[in-house]
């Protein structure tokens, strides 16, 4: 049973909720900004099937590699439009035009919150590209992959973990290609919403997430408003300077479970970061199948995508292969995202300071 005890252990999943028979467990998100699974124990019946798919909960050993890939999509439109090498979505693309459904990312503009949804259309699929960094609302869609239909599921790995659980106690794994990703972690909710909000908030009509506009390797936000004016978000860019920092990740991430290649997933995939690809401007993805039907599945992707067969080790080089420090600050920070200040501002106050101190100890030590 979901216990408040356990409240920091949740990774927000939501799968619990997807799997629970008497629904009487939902996501919310606590002051802090992160989706904690919230128990109504009056009708709790004690099956512990929410513990069972529990990712905080699970023993994950470094799966067994089956190949790693290179893979940059055919279609230089996609390429242009996707966040690294097209490949998530040509793998979508390929399930949806096989009758498959697909569950994966998208942004919801009137709460502006990433959130889950089911996808049964290559123009749906549209609403998917772009990498999202931080918590997606899941419990909606999860709750669909219940149907007995053939799937193809997209997510962090500890959301992939928990459905891959939840599909072998339904028996229904076979009905799923399982596709998690090399995870940095997710920052509060709160980072996001301060930060779109002082980029216009509900002027914005669209995001492109991983704009390409200065090149595959630069991380920037290209924001169209209502007006349909435009606006790049690329130097000094206050969110992904307090998400790269690990300032405001969830409890969960500084102790995660599935770095490197720990994965319950068919498929792990990511920018092919590192020295190998560093001049090229359109985008590479990488891909670990870690099982057969993984495997299969990038050799059916041939006619669509270039695939180069690569080393585990130079794919993760670049790669977050343990779990980040949480740093001192991290307290304060969180505590300061809930207040009325702006993201510079707290910046300047909180963490600019602390970086000096290090930098000039750094010096002194050397």
């Amino acid at each position: 049973m979901v216990t408040e005890n356990r409240a920091s252990l949740c990774t927000g999943c939501g799968v619990c909720v997807a799997i629970c028979p008497k629904k009487c467990l939902k996501m919310e998100l606590d002051a802090n900004g992160f989706y904690r699974a919230v128990c109504d124990e009056s009708a709790c019946i004690q099956c512990g099937l929410c513990d069972k798919v529990c990712p905080k909960f699970m023993d994950i050993k470094d799966a067994e590699v089956a190949c790693a890939v290179s893979a940059v999509s055919k279609d230089e439109k996609t390429l242009g439009s996707t966040s690294s090498g097209g490949l998530c979505y040509e793998i979508a693309k390929k399930a949806l035009l096989s009758g498959k459904k697909v569950c994966a990312c998208v942004y919801n503009y009137e709460q502006h919150r990433a959130e889950h949804a089911v996808i049964t259309t290559v123009a749906d699929l549209e609403a998917t590209k772009g990498s999202k960094y931080f918590q997606s609302y899941t419990a909606d869609a999860f709750c669909e992959l219940l149907d007995g239909s053939e799937w193809v599921v997209f997510g962090a790995p500890c959301q992939i973990a928990a459905v891959d659980a939840m599909a072998k106690t339904k028996k229904l794994r076979d009905k799923m290609l399982l596709v998690d990703f090399f995870c940095h972690g997710t920052p509060s909710m709160n980072l996001w919403k301060k930060y779109v909000e002082e980029q216009g908030g509900s002027n914005i009509q669209k995001i492109d997430f991983r704009s390409k506009e200065f090149g595959w390797h630069s991380f920037s936000l290209r924001f169209t408003y209502q007006d349909a004016s435009i606006g790049t978000d690329y130097k000094d860019n206050m969110f992904y300077t307090f998400f790269f920092g690990n300032y405001c990740l969830g409890d969960a991430c500084y102790e995660c479970h599935f770095k490197a290649l720990k994965s319950a997933a068919d498929l792990r995939v990511g920018d092919f970061w590192g020295e190998k690809y560093r001049d090229d401007k359109k985008g590479v993805s990488c891909c670990v199948a870690f099982t057969e039907r993984g495997r299969t599945e990038l050799e059916a992707l041939s006619s669509v995508c270039r695939i180069c067969d690569e080393t585990v080790d130079e794919m993760l080089k670049e790669q977050m292969v343990k779990s980040p420090a949480c740093p001192k600050q991290r307290g304060v920070v969180l505590k300061r995202l809930r207040e009325r200040k702006k993201l510079k501002t707290i910046y300047n106050t909180t963490l600019l300071p602390y970086r000096v101190k290090c930098k000039i100890k750094s010096i002194l030590g050397r």
